[in-house]
């Protein structure tokens, strides 16, 4: 008489991570955008491998290659189960995971997977797209290049200027805060510069331009807030207090030329502040190109919110 041979598995939150990702289409999206694997590759679709991966670095959060294949092999039937097709521990070796951060890590590819994955989301969830963030940190490391990459010197918000760093752009939806597009720069880089191509790129993928980008004061250069406006876009976001800001500031808080009004939160009965709108004219003229013909200029009225914070003392 044959003995039963029992094998044990945990289960764990990986049914739950594996339904979420193929319900994101991520295998999908992933095989649409990026190159088929070469023909004498044998097995996983690049799609199937990454919905794995990301669900091992999101139970293990750890993003190492080389433990994959041990850790698929201990889950190998609850992964097929949670899957619905057959995979094999070699599928998961480091060169085969190694191919699939090449193919995806291509910057068009990473746009185009992003602007994909972000219209789907947003349709078959009914995502909110009157508001949207975009931001910047930095990432500081120790290591050491033998020569000039993303890893550079730069102002480090790490407070760190004796380490190399990367800067990272981040846009999200607000306010349920799912990734729209990301972008990882060098560190040395203005970050002034890097909110304009993020916020085309969230245009691309929320369909249309006439949401309301909120950000920080490096959002607010003249440039960006024009090249908004004439995209028929809107912004809110802190002027920087450089040029004539600080003595506008005080003009208009000493002698208000609007009548001031309570400012309330949802839900709270008491006012938090105070303040008034000045409607302000801007110009911005493009820099000459290179064939010295310098582009039509951008005119607009701008509302500026002149706000007092009851509760900052």
């Amino acid at each position: 008489m044959a003995t039963a041979q029992i094998a044990s598995e945990r289960i764990d939150d990986l049914p739950l991570l594996i339904q979420w990702l193929l319900n994101m289409h991520i295998d999908t999206i992933i095989d649409a955008v990026v190159k088929p694997p070469h023909g004498n590759r044998q097995g996983l679709r690049y799609g199937q491998l990454a919905v794995v991966y990301i669900a091992y670095i999101l139970t293990t959060c750890n993003h190492f290659l080389s433990p994959v294949r041990d850790w698929v092999a201990q889950h190998q039937h609850v992964l097929t189960v949670a899957l619905g097709w057959p995979l094999q521990v070699n599928d998961f070796t480091d060169d085969r995971l190694e191919d699939l951060l090449d193919a995806v890590g291509e910057e068009t590819v990473g746009e185009a997977l992003e602007t994909q994955l972000g219209q789907h989301l947003i349709r078959a969830y009914e995502l909110p797209t009157d508001t949207a963030r975009i931001d910047t940190t930095t990432a500081s490391v120790y290591h050491q290049p033998q020569e000039t990459t993303l890893l550079d010197y730069g102002h480090s918000k790490d407070h760190r200027p004796d380490l190399r760093q990367f800067k990272e752009v981040l846009s999200t939806l607000d306010p349920v805060g799912v990734p729209l597009c990301s972008a990882t720069v060098a560190g040395h880089c203005a970050d002034d510069p890097l909110y304009l191509p993020i916020w085309r790129r969230m245009v691309k993928v929320i369909g249309r331009s006439d949401f309301l980008v909120v950000g920080d004061c490096k959002l607010a250069s003249l440039e960006n807030r024009a090249q908004i406006q004439a995209g028929q876009g809107y912004y809110l976001a802190p002027l920087p207090m450089t040029g004539t800001t600080p003595a506008d500031l005080a003009r208009w808080a000493l002698n208000p030329p609007a009548t001031c009004s309570k400012i309330y939160l949802p839900d709270v009965p008491a006012p938090v502040g105070q303040g008034f709108e000045v409607v302000v004219a801007q110009t911005w003229t493009p820099p000459p190109p290179a064939a010295g013909v310098p582009g039509a200029a951008i005119a607009w009225c701008e509302r500026t919110l002149v706000v007092q914070n009851d509760q900052c003392h």
